[in-house]
């Protein structure tokens, strides 16, 4: 497994890796509105923009295929985790875990006080993942327009680490 840094010449395979799996953790969780609405903005030209002054995105690959990324933003005083997915068939193969400790550290090289990520349908999964690597929930919201789930959201300190 090779993991780094974004180019937009990722963005394409990004971009599949991207609807894959975001088509196969939320198809069935959503109501189909808010699903529709929520892939009409996973796009080429969303995916090209995710390295920039205050972005970065690591990037996964095996055998020369993204099996996930980590999209983040960094502001004045925390760091956020927008967009985080591994391919289903590699979950719980460290690919996470690596893509996540990479952001880490470029965080702490931005002077993030904290993360903050936010877990759609309150994925048990993803809690537990993300719970596994220290962070707390912060904040827990019903979400009507979800189907009636419950949104999560984490937060790691980066103080102090």
């Amino acid at each position: 497994m090779l993991i780094k840094r974004f180019e937009e010449s990722d963005a394409v395979d990004v971009l599949e890796t991207f609807l894959v799996s975001w088509i196969s953790a939320y198809h069935h969780k959503l109501p189909t509105h808010a699903f529709e609405e929520r892939v009409a903005h996973i796009t080429l030209d969303y995916v090209k923009h995710f390295a920039g002054k205050k972005r970065f995105c690591f990037v996964a690959r095996e055998h020369r295929k993204v099996t996930g990324f980590i999209y983040c933003k960094t502001g004045a005083l925390h760091g956020t985790i927008e967009q985080f997915l591994v391919l289903p068939e590699k979950k719980r193969a460290g690919f996470g875990a690596e893509l996540l400790e990479k952001a880490l550290h470029e965080f702490r090289q931005r002077h993030a006080a904290k993360v903050r990520a936010f877990i759609l349908c309150g994925e048990p999964e993803t809690l537990a993942f993300y719970r596994a690597q220290g962070f707390q929930v912060v904040k827990r919201v019903f979400s009507q327009a979800h189907g009636g789930t419950t949104d999560i959201y984490v937060e790691k300190n980066l103080l102090g680490c």
